[in-house]
């Protein structure tokens, strides 16, 4: 029987190689990694794998605006597997002020996609035609909402926060049901960057269910 001969060489790659294999190394970003190999979208089939080929195409500060969202309701979540039963015709279909969707989700309201592709919320909104679903648009889009409805072969809704000057606000949805779109969502539960302006987000701490009838003056959606 031959004798293995361990070198302190060959200790250290072994030991190499079970770091390398450790889950808790791949958890974390090493200093200096190379980017390695960016997956073709063709064979991106998940959104944790297009925020892994985001992380990589976007600048640091880019991608810390959209990553780290809080999945934690969605993981209360579980889908159960029902083996042995016919899924070949489901139904997902629902309907929604009045609107019949493909399936109960939507893309929502994301300002100033530009940043993050060139088209932006044009190539959204081709997307969200393509997957038969509603697109809600911010307000703080990169392209006016004319553009972006030109582009929409599906239905869209506008979304806008509760500012202060809400005449501003009244008159941003009017343009937005002249091009087209059926709904209007107002954002409560986060601040916001004034129209055209740069410096912190902003806050409106009078708001109430009034700002509701105000908006709601002269729409007809």
């Amino acid at each position: 029987m031959s004798r293995i001969q361990f070198t302190r060489r060959r200790a250290l790659e072994g030991f190499g190689s079970l770091l390398a294999a450790s889950p808790l190394l791949h958890g974390q970003e090493l200093i200096g990694e190379p980017p390695g190999r960016i997956t073709p979208r063709q064979e991106v089939v998940s959104v944790f794998e297009v925020e892994a080929v985001a992380k990589r195409k976007l600048s640091s500060t880019v991608y810390s605006t959209i990553a780290g969202s809080d999945r934690r309701a969605f993981d209360r979540i579980t889908f159960r597997p029902r083996m042995l039963v016919n899924v070949e015709h489901l139904d997902l279909t629902t309907e929604l002020f009045g609107e019949k969707l493909f399936a109960p989700i939507l893309v929502g309201p994301m300002s100033d996609q530009q940043q993050f592709h060139p088209e932006g919320e044009l190539a959204t909104v081709r997307g969200a035609s393509v997957g038969k679903t509603v697109m809600v648009v911010s307000s703080r889009s990169s392209y006016p909402i004319d553009k972006i409805a030109a582009q929409a072969k599906t239905t869209l809704w506008y979304q806008v926060y509760p500012e202060p000057e809400m005449n501003a606000v009244r008159n941003r949805v009017q343009q937005a049901m002249q091009s087209g779109c059926k709904a209007v969502c107002l954002t409560v539960g986060a601040p916001y960057r004034p129209a055209g302006a740069g410096g912190p987000l902003m806050g409106n701490s009078q708001i109430d269910w009034s700002a509701i009838d105000q908006l709601r003056r002269g729409m007809t959606v």
